[in-house]
């Protein structure tokens, strides 16, 4: 089972390795990584070109300019290439994901035949000593798994699932889910 993963980059020569390095770390490597250099002026481009001449796995792909997207740059041109059961998750570019978060959401999606899976994340910020430090944003205090109709009359559960699917982030999708949802 393919699992697509797509970053947009837009100056981030200074953050887009992180991005990169995590998924080429990731335990689960049945995966395909689209990085999109989103027009920038910076060596964004030059950085992703660089990583995917090394992991054949990596695609680079480049708009000219900033937010104007070239055929088959844009996620839906890419996803319609691959099998609506598929899965795909989003990674922004200034971002990166914990090496074991394909395999545990894929085994997640797979075992329960489900169509989305989300997951808790955490910011990373600098104290007062410049010292990193985690801050969770997000930690779910249980599994929740939803299944069409389940979320009728489940409100103690809406918190967790309103914080969670208001982002696209720390999500794994499948490929026709996130085509159904037909974001722009």
């Amino acid at each position: 089972m393919n699992c697509i993963v797509y970053t947009v980059a837009y100056n981030e020569e200074k953050n887009i390795s992180k991005a990169i390095e995590s998924i080429i770390a990731q335990t689960y490597t049945d995966w395909v990584y689209y990085v999109v250099d989103n027009g920038s002026a910076d060596a964004t481009w030059e950085i992703i070109q660089d990583y995917a001449a090394k992991d054949s796995r990596i695609i680079p792909r480049q708009n000219k300019t900033n937010g104007v997207f070239e055929p088959d740059v844009h996620y839906n041109d890419i996803l319609r290439q691959y099998s609506p059961d598929d899965y795909f998750c989003w990674l922004d570019a200034d971002d990166e994901y914990l090496p074991q978060f394909l395999e545990k959401t894929m085994h997640f999606a797979l075992e329960n035949t489900l169509d989305v899976v989300m997951c808790g994340y955490y910011t990373v910020e600098l104290d007062e000593f410049g010292q990193e430090q985690k801050k969770f944003v997000f930690a779910p205090s249980k599994t929740l798994v939803l299944r069409q109709d389940d979320f009728i009359g489940r409100s103690d559960d809406f918190g967790n699932y309103f914080y969670c699917m208001r982002s696209i982030w720390a999500k794994l999708y499948r490929v026709k889910t996130f085509l159904a949802i037909n974001l722009p």
